[in-house]
């Protein structure tokens, strides 16, 4: 399925993250975690669950906790840099979506073409929308080839490409984001940091949606409890 196959407007994600928490049980974490994509769900915001260092049960008892309660939901995953076990989840759960934080530029050359044969076998074994980033935040660059030709190399492996700056919260890269355009033409490109209620406007201006974390929470930050205040305020703003 394509990008603009699912999606009737441009698509505003919410991050939903599974740290690993040491001061709340599992199933503390597990309930946190349906309370963020309830609220989401609700204020018709796509939940975007990262699984980070949690206990895999955690994520897959919210995925399977999702499709008893949200059947026709879309939602996705990002399980950082164990690609397999996102496509592996999307098999077993009506997973949407997948975000790979980088689908080109972060290998060897060698490595970089044993990437890109694996990932085609992936895509080809399921039908969910893939987001990729190409020099994604803090993403190492061992690429031999320039920008454009990593952004047109990326456009060959994912639906959407994801263009985020170098760390969490900053300002968002509407610089980077305008030299990804000039490459990519039409191609859907999702802005996947630094969105903030003050440059939201924009950010779907110029983007084909976004992926907001911080801004989510009370504390602006990436740490802290979602609040559905700020969530409804930015799709206000964005919707409006």
């Amino acid at each position: 399925m394509k990008f603009n196959e699912l999606f009737d407007n441009k698509p505003l994600f919410g991050m939903v993250h599974l740290d690993n928490n040491v001061d709340k049980s599992v199933t503390a974490q597990i309930e946190e975690a349906q309370r963020e994509v309830e609220v989401y769900i609700n204020n018709g915001v796509i939940p975007l669950i990262e699984h980070n260092f949690a206990p895999v049960i955690v994520c897959e008892r919210v995925l399977d906790w999702l499709d008893d309660h949200f059947k026709n939901a879309i939602y996705g995953v990002n399980t950082l840099g164990n690609y397999h076990r996102a496509f592996d989840l999307a098999k077993r759960f009506n997973i949407r979506i997948i975000q790979i934080d980088s689908v080109c530029g972060h290998l060897v050359p060698s490595a970089d073409a044993i990437f890109a044969q694996e990932l085609a076998e992936l895509r080809a074994q399921t039908n969910v929308v893939l987001l990729g980033g190409v020099r994604f935040k803090d993403m190492p660059v061992y690429s031999t080839h320039s920008v454009a030709e990593d952004l047109r190399a990326g456009v060959e492996r994912c639906d959407a490409i994801v263009c985020a700056g170098l760390r969490e919260g900053e300002s968002s890269p509407f610089e980077k984001l305008a030299e990804f355009r000039s490459v990519l033409g039409g191609y859907p490109i999702i802005l996947g940091s630094g969105v903030r209620f003050e440059n939201a406007v924009e950010a779907f201006e110029l983007a084909d949606g976004a992926i907001v974390g911080s801004a989510f929470k009370h504390t602006l930050t990436y740490e802290g409890e979602l609040s559905e205040q700020n969530v409804r305020r930015m799709v206000e703003i964005v919707r409006g």
